[in-house]
């Protein structure tokens, strides 16, 4: 091979790869849409805290996952998101971190868990916090492990919760990019509240002290999000922290706060009604043999003087499930001292939801541009000339059905406008029902411009069982356009 030949064989070699490096650079370029991803957080079918707040309690985070399968074969797998979602008091939690849009094609798998509930003391508000280390995910099994953590009657009462699984499979003829993501969550911890009541007749009892042993008090658990539909939980290391014949928890009464019995059931923990409700402490799961080896010590009088009697009672072999409140009712019938136990569900958040495709508008609920915020409305074609100086366009409306529908606004770009050269500013999506709709808007770039840029402002409206429709009611009355658009010229 002659010089030259061979020169040209090393040019043709560096061009060829080149061409690799180049193509495999492509390939490992995520390439994003600019429809945001927004996380919906379905508390109408995501039980209750465990002191009956809301779950949407405003600064309350979720850590979310979103694992992305490309439709490429030749790209592995990767996490599209790894952030906290905060509330802000309503069913869309923004992310904390940044905003996250969706990919034109492939597979996105979510998943999450409570990080952090503002009802508790600061300090032990977060996840971490509680089991005393950072939670993190295996990435590579999708497992999140909990480390032993015991339970006692002081210890900090969070309601830890773990999502199911939602799946947006992109790979289709028309990619669904508007609907939020609904997630749903569950319980970890089991719960129990102790009451007791009196249905003698002739006889009068006061509760001296209640005690509690046997519980299992300290475990650790594996959440597995491997699987595409169902998460898995193991409990593992169970055992009773404070040994055998010890109290896990205790309730004393005082010899001159005696806590007098009525037909009424009384919680032993607030001396308040439980008809109702009652004071719950969580605790770990157990099984039905578990649960059939707790005692609980009862220690009363007659109220005719300071004589006690001691009786030592048992759970029935029922499992404490989690998710699920044990009711221990210690009742008093004449002589004879019964334990009685109901369960029930952590209550769901009442939410009415309307499964609808009929989009109605408020009497007076038609897009309003606030005055101030814009420089100029074009009633004949729609045309909202906004600011150039980043002041941000604000327009309300109320849409009023369906009932727990969400809306959201996007922009699409018309002509020779930038793909990003409008942004919301603050949210662009909300609950449709009572509350009035608000969206702002502002142009991204306040220098010279080359080209008039224009939008197309859309609204639509999701459903909770998952269907997408655009709202084309909010223009004016008469007007011979839809949708507004939302223009900036040159300067």
């Amino acid at each position: 091979m002659t010089m030259k030949s061979r020169y040209i064989y090393t040019c043709i070699t560096a061009v060829i790869l080149m061409i690799i490096v180049s193509a495999c650079e492509k390939n490992n370029a995520q390439k994003l849409t600019d429809y945001p991803i927004n996380m919906y957080i379905y508390e109408a079918q995501t039980k209750a805290l465990l002191d009956a707040t809301t779950f949407a309690t405003t600064g309350n985070q979720l850590h979310i996952y979103d694992y992305y399968t490309s439709s490429d074969a030749n790209v592995a797998p990767t996490f599209h998101i790894d952030d906290q979602v905060e509330s802000q008091g309503a069913s869309i939690w923004p992310f904390v971190g940044q905003r996250y849009s969706w990919t034109p094609d492939g597979v996105h798998k979510f998943y999450g868990w409570m990080h952090k509930d503002v009802k508790l003391q600061d300090g032990q508000q977060t996840a971490a916090a509680f089991f005393g280390s950072e939670l993190q995910l295996d990435k590579s099994t999708q497992k999140l492990t909990l480390p032993a953590k015991t339970i006692n009657q002081s210890t900090t009462q969070l309601d830890f919760m773990y999502s199911d699984i939602y799946e947006r499979n992109l790979n289709v003829v028309n990619p669904d990019y508007m609907s939020p993501v609904e997630l749903k969550f569950s319980h970890l911890f089991t719960a129990f509240g102790v009451a007791a009541k009196n249905m003698s007749e002739h006889y009068t009892y006061r509760l001296h002290s209640v005690s509690i042993e046997g519980l299992v008090t300290r475990a650790s658990a594996v959440i597995d999000f491997s699987d595409d539909e169902e998460v898995r939980v193991a409990y593992n290391d169970q055992s009773n922290a404070n040994g055998a014949n010890n109290a896990d928890y205790t309730f004393t009464f005082a010899q001159n706060q005696r806590l007098e019995l009525s037909e009424e059931l009384t919680d032993i923990a607030t001396r308040q009604s439980a008809e109702d409700d009652r004071q719950y402490y969580i605790t770990w799961p157990m099984t039905a043999e578990q649960a059939g080896q707790v005692k609980i010590t009862v220690v009363y009088d007659t109220g005719t003087g300071t004589n006690s009697s001691t009786k030592v009672l048992t759970l029935s072999e029922d499992a404490w499930e989690a998710g699920k409140k044990n009711n221990v009712n210690i009742v008093f019938i004449d002589k004879e001292v019964h334990l009685i136990c109901t369960v029930k569900d952590w209550e769901y958040e009442e939410e009415e939801m309307q499964f609808t495709d009929v989009v109605t508008i408020h009497e007076d609920g038609k897009i309003r541009w606030e005055e101030n915020s814009i420089n100029s409305l074009n009633i004949e074609t729609g045309e909202v000339l906004i600011k150039s100086n980043g002041v941000p366009a604000v327009a309300e409306f109320h849409i009023e059905t369906p009932v727990g529908a969400i809306w959201s606004a996007s922009l699409i770009p018309i002509g020779e406008g930038q793909v990003d050269a409008f942004e919301f500013v603050g949210p662009n999506y909300g609950k449709v029902g009572d509350e009035h709709g608000m969206i702002q808007i502002r142009a991204k770039n306040t220098d010279n411009l080359a080209n008039t840029q224009k939008a197309i402002l859309r609204i639509t409206v999701t459903t909770a069982d998952g269907r997408t429709m655009v709202v084309n009611e909010l223009a004016p009355s008469g007007a011979s356009f839809r949708e507004f658009t939302i223009v900036q010229n040159m300067i």
